[in-house]
């Protein structure tokens, strides 16, 4: 299950934005964001980001 923060990021990843939108979006180091989305992705246990994406077009 994905914290309250990763189920953010997701969703703002979702709707487009790239990694430096969030940070600044959020307040929070782009490094905080390459964190929260390797997390996403161990617990969706996707191995890179078009996989990422395939599980997010799913979803919509």
């Amino acid at each position: 299950m994905l914290s309250c923060r990763e189920a953010q990021v997701f969703s703002l990843i979702a709707l487009g934005m790239n990694d430096s939108t969030i940070s600044s979006f959020l307040g929070v180091s782009i490094k905080t964001i390459y964190s929260h989305r390797r997390n996403i992705m161990l617990k969706l246990k996707t191995k890179n980001r078009t996989n990422l994406w395939k599980i997010i077009n799913t979803i919509k």
